[in-house]
């Protein structure tokens, strides 16, 4: 596999985000992290979760089963992905469209 060559950012930024992975992230940053919207991703917040799970804290694997058990199986690798795109990029924080990819797919069609 060919390495991509992306260049370091020094500035960090925010960014926009929709599908599951990232809802399910920002859900269970809600419910862990007590008054946080859902509505937002923190990287540090991405990181302990990631941490969290991997290290089988079943604080951490009850919330994900209570928030979207049916992505028990991708939780893990979809947020270890969407740390290393943060990190890569320098985005510290992602805020969290309430529609997803069929909305905009639809929109694009009626337009």
């Amino acid at each position: 596999m060919e390495k991509m060559n992306i260049p370091k950012v020094k500035k960090s930024y925010s960014a926009y985000g929709i599908g599951g992975t990232i809802r399910l992230a920002g859900n269970m940053s809600s419910e862990i992290y007590d008054g946080k919207s859902s509505k937002l991703i923190v990287r540090k917040d991405l990181k302990d979760m990631i941490n969290q799970l991997i290290d089988t804290d079943m604080e951490y694997v009850n919330t994900l089963l209570q928030v979207n058990a049916s992505r028990i199986h991708t939780a893990i690798p979809g947020f270890i992905i969407l740390n290393t795109i943060m990190k890569t990029l320098s985005i510290d924080e992602i805020n969290i469209s309430d529609k997803g990819i069929r909305e905009g797919y639809l929109l694009s069609k009626i337009n």
